[in-house]
């Protein structure tokens, strides 16, 4: 697969495009006034038993909402029980930005993303991606990662496990098993709402493309290729490009302004004439498919259930492009056939299975529309763009 993420500055808004095969599959926002990854000393401003939750203020100024059920906290004070109170200073870090009205998320699980596996302190257990099918290989890497399975941290081992040697994948282990020991003790003797670690959100996606196998990384702007190029792991990687054509600028070559502008219209038509509406409500996003220009004689139920099917690639495709969360409805053609409501969600599912972004299809209301929800991590880009 052609992979290749391309940055580019606009109007002050750093983007990022993922292409595979020329076509565009992801758009991130990579402006530094995101703080999901970084890991502060918190301190406890809030509990709020009847809904389980505590606040804790993690940056001057900005308080965070940390679900008690899912998490264990690391306390770096002296306790003499396992009960968050007001004033303990916890370690936290950040796993949503703050989105309008709703807070940002913090959790003590700390976690960090790496080419081969996914280390999460509190998370226990040792699983293998999804993604490789194998039993074999399953088993192989089961039994080689088992050393690994304690009270203290969790893995997951990603899909690039599936070619890499053990030795690179417990390499990486072992790098973070220090990594969190490192901050651990630096966070001992921090200040309450310090910074203990965090990396530029640029460097970010750039490492996390990497990571999926992107072949190259290519910006027209100096400061964002300079940030890059500061970090070892990239730098060695040998994708980075600048490019410096002046002739014929990055944007066009790739038609960045035009994809920016059609990731932000109401109205997206599909190949075969029907259209969808998207738009947004503060509690909700509401997609509407249209039948538009198709022609509808002959087999309706056949006409519409095609239309479906296509509409729900389109969707799936604009939703990861726009970074849409929460609740997302979707108002398909009526069919008449159970059969073809039932493959509609599994080909839904099926394509949401490609997201990195935890999506799932709740199933059909009573009214016919379907009901999706997508974790909420980024900013979508409507708001990152308006």
């Amino acid at each position: 697969m052609n992979s290749k993420l391309v940055i580019s500055d606009f109007n002050g808004n750093i983007i990022a495009f993922r292409f595979d095969n020329n076509t565009v599959t992801d758009i991130y926002s990579c402006n530094d006034d995101s703080l999901i990854g970084n890991i502060y000393v918190g301190v406890v401003s809030d509990v709020v038993p009847n809904i389980n939750v505590a606040f804790i203020t993690f940056k001057n100024g900005c308080k965070g909402y940390y679900p008690l059920n899912d998490n264990i906290p690391i306390y770096l004070n002296k306790k003499n029980s396992d009960k968050i109170c007001q004033g303990d200073r916890v370690l936290v870090q950040v796993t949503s930005d703050k989105i309008k009205t709703k807070d940002y998320t913090i959790s003590s699980n700390i976690s960090f993303r790496g080419r081969y596996v996914v280390y999460t302190h509190n998370n226990t257990g040792v699983n293998i991606s999804k993604k490789i099918t194998d039993s074999t290989k399953r088993a192989w890497l089961k039994s080689s990662l088992e050393q690994y399975n304690n009270r203290d941290f969790g893995l997951i081992a990603r899909t690039t496990c599936n070619e890499a040697s053990i030795e690179d994948i417990t390499s990486e282990i072992e790098y973070f098993i220090n990594k969190y020991k490192s901050i651990y003790e630096k966070a001992l003797h921090a200040n309450v709402c310090n910074l203990i670690y965090g990396e530029s959100i640029v460097i970010k996606r750039a490492k996390d493309a990497c990571y999926k196998n992107i072949e190259q990384i290519i910006t027209d702007d100096l400061d964002i290729y300079n940030i890059l190029m500061t970090d070892e792991e990239l730098q060695q990687s040998g994708i980075i490009r600048m490019y410096e054509d002046s002739s014929y600028s990055l944007k066009k070559l790739y038609s960045l302004e035009t994809i920016l502008k059609e990731s932000l219209m109401k109205r997206v038509w599909l190949k075969s004439g029907a259209y969808l509406i998207i738009e947004h409500t503060e509690a909700l996003h509401v997609i509407d498919v249209n039948t538009g220009k198709i022609s509808t004689k002959g087999n309706k139920e056949s006409i519409f259930f095609k239309t479906n099917m296509e509409a729900a690639v389109k969707i799936c495709n604009e939703i990861r492009k726009r970074n849409l969360s929460g609740i997302i409805i979707v108002d398909f053609i009526n069919m008449k056939e159970k059969e073809h409501y039932a493959e509609l969600s599994s080909k839904m599912q099926s394509l949401l299975n490609n997201d990195d972004v935890s999506s799932t299809v709740v199933g059909f209301t009573n009214l016919g529309l379907m009901e999706i929800t997508r974790k909420r991590v980024n900013k979508p880009l409507y708001e990152v763009l308006n």
